[in-house]
């Protein structure tokens, strides 16, 4: 029981640790994937979500997105030729797969030990196959943190879909969401809502 114990904290510990060191860069600098479905060539664009303007938005290639300098070259795409907009924070499948592991080995751990120990065999039979609550515990904690890594992670490549159909209203409708996702905050947005 106590090894299992001690398992269970030692896994918190470094999911607890390794979840806080992306969040921390995440704070500082939390790049949003982005995916453009333009009216016009290229008709479909990648990259990072950089800003919003009262008109259009300013997307960020991958390839400066990702430099020390943090100097982003930008395209800009007004609302008249934007279809859908499909937004997705960066790491977030990792994270997905982080969290959905440790749920997934927390609750097949604690159905584990839930359950206790297996009744003593019976002197008569020839055959008995008994557990303990911790052996229940590990046994469980490897295929539930097999369901909860997978699930987390098709969780975490979900995106938000953003229609704009070149329309204004629904530009502005979605602003202060699209302002959410920005890299660069813009200082000169109103809130409409």
């Amino acid at each position: 029981m106590k090894v299992l114990i001690l398992i269970l904290i030692s896994a918190i510990l470094i999911f607890d640790k390794s979840t806080s060191i992306s969040q921390d860069s995440i704070r500082k600098h939390n790049p949003t994937q982005t995916w453009v479905s333009l009216y016009v060539e290229p008709f479909n664009i990648e990259g990072i979500f950089y800003q919003v303007t009262d008109s259009s938005v300013l997307i960020a290639d991958y390839k400066t997105a990702g430099s020390e300098t943090m100097h982003y070259s930008t395209i800009e795409f007004g609302y008249r030729d934007i279809i859908l907009l499909e937004l997705r924070k960066k790491n977030s499948v990792t994270n997905g797969l982080l969290i959905g592991t440790l749920v997934g080995a927390l609750i097949g751990g604690g159905i584990g030990l839930a359950s206790g120990d297996d009744p003593p065999c019976d002197p008569y039979t020839w055959a008995c196959v008994r557990f303990s609550a911790e052996a229940k515990a590990v046994m469980l904690m490897i295929p539930f943190s097999i369901v909860g890594a997978i699930s987390g992670a098709l969780l975490g490549t979900s995106k938000t879909k953003i229609p704009i159909q070149s329309l204004k209203k629904n530009f502005d409708s979605n602003r202060s969401k699209l302002e959410s996702y920005a890299l660069k905050k813009s200082t000169s947005i109103k809130n409409n809502e």
